[in-house]
């Protein structure tokens, strides 16, 4: 994809400055020229370039260094109208560039101008109508008897601000969206501080992207209600965070609050499902699935959850596994847990048998009004004459879980 650099340009004259991009240097009075000529010295050539600037900005230096560039004239933001012209004007141009890849220099603007092509830009960016490859500004410094020009990119802490709109969405459905592109822009950085030569640092990237891979792998597990694969991962996912955490300290600091959030999410949704045994982590995850509008998961959690106890309480298993949250491991003793509900509890419940004891009744009872709501959420409510409405979805779910922790204890077999 051919690439265009978009720069901004303001009023004023700028001093001499030995600019600095990747090792590479060059003597000017104006970064977006060093910025262009220094890529092209890494053989990264832009087909395009465009500046942004009012009518009296300081057009000299355009027709000193980039004469070939399109002009683009706003207005000078002095009052909200003429700041929504100038976000107008901009959004029409970089809409017209989506077949590029841009680069933005922010280092001469004027006024609210850097902040406006910025947030204009990163705005297209996160909707998928332009492609930002990077963002630079350059910081001036004096050195001895000379100016220095650090070029810097401060496009890491715009990339990672897609990452708190994946970190909401999970926040609220317990769905990795949008990790994968996290994952990406991490790898890409870890690739660019190979490329540099920083092989240390380049490992150390590892310690970043490890939790977010058992985060989206804990997800995976929660997606396909899989309570023993979550208990197993929590445990981890806590530890991997907090390394993380250690190393962003260090290494990467645009991505500790994002750290952060993950993990106190963690602990606030799924770390007290440790030490808890099987059926208490079923029917606790059913909660938690609720809470977050995983409605599937929150019946079919509940529906296990109860099996599970009732399984333990009836059965002649003499190893109790499901204590620990070991039952069913590698398929043993399902085909004995099924036929649990259809002999012992679904039958007594429709009155095909008679129940061996109250409990046994009450323990029927309160199965196959838990079996029965499952298999209507889990079946799309087909042949059911209910409307479907999140409000009584979610109250019918509550009360179930309410029921079974008041009366579960209760059942004595």
């Amino acid at each position: 994809m051919d690439r265009v650099l978009i720069g901004i340009l303001g009023k004023g004259k700028w001093e001499t400055a030995e600019y600095v991009l990747n090792n590479l240097k060059i003597e000017t009075d104006y970064t977006t020229y060093a910025i262009k000529s220094l890529k092209e010295r890494q053989g990264e050539t832009y087909k395009k370039t465009v500046i942004f600037g009012t009518t009296e900005a300081s057009w000299e230096y355009i027709e000193k260094y980039l004469p070939e560039a399109e002009r683009i004239y706003i207005p000078e933001g002095k009052n909200e109208e003429e700041f929504k012209k100038m976000f107008s004007i901009m959004c029409s141009k970089l809409q017209q560039l989506k077949d590029y890849n841009i680069t933005l220099d922010l280092t001469h603007g004027f006024r609210l101008q850097p902040f406006t092509l910025l947030s204009t830009a990163y705005y297209l960016n996160l909707l998928r109508y332009i492609k930002i490859e990077e963002i630079y500004y350059a910081f001036l410094t004096k050195e001895k008897d000379k100016n220095r020009g650090e070029i810097v990119s401060i496009l890491p802490l715009l990339k990672i601000l897609k990452t708190a709109s994946h970190i909401n969405v999970y926040a609220k459905t317990l769905s990795p969206a949008g990790f994968e592109e996290t994952l990406k822009e991490l790898e890409e950085e870890r690739r660019k501080l190979g490329n540099q030569g920083k092989i240390n640092e380049a490992e150390s990237f590892t310690q970043l992207i490890t939790p977010i891979k058992i985060i989206m792998d804990l997800s995976t597990n929660i997606i396909l209600n899989n309570p023993q694969g979550i208990k197993d991962k929590i445990g981890k996912a806590e530890e991997k965070l907090e390394e993380g955490l250690k190393t962003a300290n260090k290494l990467y600091p645009y991505l500790i609050p994002s750290l952060q959030n993950l993990l106190e999410l963690l602990r606030k949704n799924l770390s007290v499902l440790k030490g808890k045994t099987l059926w208490e982590t079923q029917i606790m995850l059913a909660e938690t699935c609720l809470n977050h509008d995983r409605y599937v998961s929150a019946a079919i959690n509940l529906r296990e959850g109860i099996l599970t106890y009732f399984c333990h309480k009836i059965s002649g298993c003499k190893e109790k596994s499901c204590v620990k949250g070991e039952c069913l491991k590698n398929g043993k003793g399902r085909e004995y847990r099924e036929r649990i509900t259809s002999d012992h509890l679904t039958k007594v419940a429709k009155k095909e048998l008679i129940p061996q004891t109250e409990s046994h009744k009450e323990a029927s009872k309160l199965f196959n009004k838990v079996a029965q709501e499952r298999n209507k959420i889990c079946h799309g409510l087909i042949g059911y004459p209910e409307t479907v409405k999140k409000e009584e979805i979610e109250k019918k779910l509550k009360e179930l879980i309410q029921e079974i922790k008041e009366k579960l204890p209760q059942i004595k077999f």
